[in-house]
C-alpha cells in the first residue's frame, strides 16, 4: 500500500499520535522506553537516508502501520492494516507523556508540592478508625448515596483519579500501568474510589472533616503502594500520590452533600429502553402488527433468521426477552414505531425508574 497525503482527519489524527510516540520514546532512557510498550503496542522509529524517518506500530513481531515522514513533511503509508491495535494507540500516548514528564524529574514542581511528595508518610490510625465509625453510623444513607451514583457517574469518578494521577503525578500514573502492576492493584483502586466519594461526602455533612478525610486518603494511598509493592520490587510510588487522586474524588461526594443532598439518581439510556419494554411491550408489538410499513414484515407472519431478523423481529424478541439487545439499535426501533411519541414515552419510564431509587 503506497499512497499520498492528505487521508482522512481520523486518518491524519492515527498517525500524528504514533510520530509523537516514537518522538517521545527518542528522548527516553533505555529503561524507559521499555515502559512505552505497558499496553501492547510496540512502536519504532529510525532516520532514512535524506533526513526521513520512518515509522513502524504494532505488535512486538508483526507490523500493522508502517509509514515515512519525508523531510518536506509529507507522508508515505507503506503498510495499513486497520485493527483493534489502534485502540492501544491513545493510551500509548498518554503513558508515553507521562514518562516524559517523570523524565523529566520534580525540578518543575512548586516547593509546597515537592514537600508534601517527600514528606513522612504516615497516617494516625485512630483517625482512619474515627472516619471508619462516621462510616457505620450514616451507614444506611451512605449506601443510598452509592446505590443512586449512576454508572456514568462512576465511570466519571474514575477518570477524575486517573487524571489527577497523569497530570500530577507521573510515576505514579506510569507505575500503575505496568502489566505487573495494574492487575494487582485494580480492585483496591475501585474500591478506594468509592470509599473516597463517600468520604467526601460525609465532610459535606459534616460528619468529618477534612484533615480527617485527608488521613483516610493517605491511609487509602499506603494501601495501593502495598499492592504495587508486593508485584513490583522496584516501585517509586508514594501514598502522597495516590492520597492525592484520592481527594479530587472525594471533591465529587463533597459537592454533592453540600448542594442538593443526595444525588438524584440518573438510569443509563439502557435501563429507560428496558422500562420501555417492559410496561408497554405488548402495545408494541400490536402497534407494529398495525403499521407494518414501519418496521417491515411482522415477526409472527414471517420465518425469522437470527442473525439477520427484519426490525419487526428484533423488537419482539427484544419485547419477549429471548435476544440481548442492542440499545442504540432498539431505541432506533422504537423511534421510527412511536414517532413524535418517543420522548413522551422516554420521559415518562425515566421518571418511573427514578422515582423507585
Amino acid at each position: 500500500m503506497n499512497r499520498k497525503m492528505p487521508y482522512t482527519q481520523s486518518l491524519e489524527d492515527l498517525l500524528d499520535k504514533i510520530e509523537e510516540i516514537g518522538t517521545i520514546k527518542r528522548k527516553l532512557s533505555f529503561r524507559d522506553r521499555a515502559d512505552t510498550s505497558g499496553y501492547g503496542l510496540y512502536v519504532q522509529s529510525g532516520r532514512l537516508p535524506g533526513g526521513a524517518i520512518q515509522y513502524m506500530a504494532g505488535g512486538r513481531f508483526l507490523k500493522k502501520m508502517v509509514f515515512v515522514r519525508e523531510a518536506d513533511g509529507t507522508r508515505t503509508i507503506k503498510k495499513y492494516q486497520p485493527g483493534d491495535w489502534e485502540l492501544k494507540v491513545k493510551y500509548t500516548l498518554s503513558l508515553c507523556r507521562a514518562l516524559e514528564r517523570a523524565s523529566k524529574g520534580q525540578t518543575e514542581w512548586t516547593e509546597e508540592k515537592f514537600e508534601a511528595y517527600w514528606a513522612e508518610e504516615t497516617f494516625d490510625p485512630a483517625i482512619v478508625a474515627k472516619v471508619d465509625s462516621a462510616w457505620q453510623e450514616h451507614h444506611s444513607q451512605l449506601n443510598k448515596v452509592w446505590h443512586q451514583t449512576s454508572p456514568e457517574k462512576r465511570d466519571e469518578l474514575v477518570k477524575v483519579y486517573r487524571d489527577e494521577l497523569e497530570q500530577e503525578w507521573p510515576t505514579e500514573f506510569i507505575e500503575t500501568q505496568l502489566e505487573k502492576t495494574a492487575h494487582a492493584i485494580r480492585e483496591r483502586v475501585i474500591k478506594g474510589i468509592k470509599t473516597a466519594y463517600i468520604v467526601g461526602y460525609m465532610i459535606g455533612k459534616g460528619w468529618v472533616s477534612p484533615e480527617e478525610a485527608a488521613g483516610w486518603n493517605l491511609w487509602l494511598g499506603d494501601l495501593i503502594v502495598g499492592n504495587i509493592r508486593s508485584t513490583f520490587k522496584g516501585t517509586e510510588s508514594r501514598g502522597t500520590a495516590f492520597a492525592s487522586a484520592f481527594a479530587s474524588v472525594g471533591t465529587k461526594g463533597t459537592q454533592v452533600a453540600s448542594g442538593s443532598g443526595i444525588q438524584a439518581y440518573e438510569p443509563s439510556k439502557r435501563e429507560i429502553v428496558e422500562e420501555i419494554l417492559r410496561t408497554e411491550g405488548s402495545n408494541l408489538i400490536r402497534r407494529d402488527f398495525r403499521n407494518p410499513e414501519l418496521l417491515g414484515q411482522p415477526s409472527l407472519s414471517a420465518q425469522v433468521d437470527y442473525f439477520n431478523p427484519t426490525d419487526s423481529q428484533y423488537l419482539t424478541e427484544a419485547v419477549l426477552g429471548a435476544r440481548h439487545f442492542d440499545t442504540k439499535k432498539i431505541e432506533s426501533i422504537l423511534k421510527t414505531l412511536l414517532k413524535d411519541n418517543y420522548d413522551r414515552y422516554f420521559k415518562a419510564a425515566k421518571q418511573r425508574i427514578i422515582s423507585i431509587h
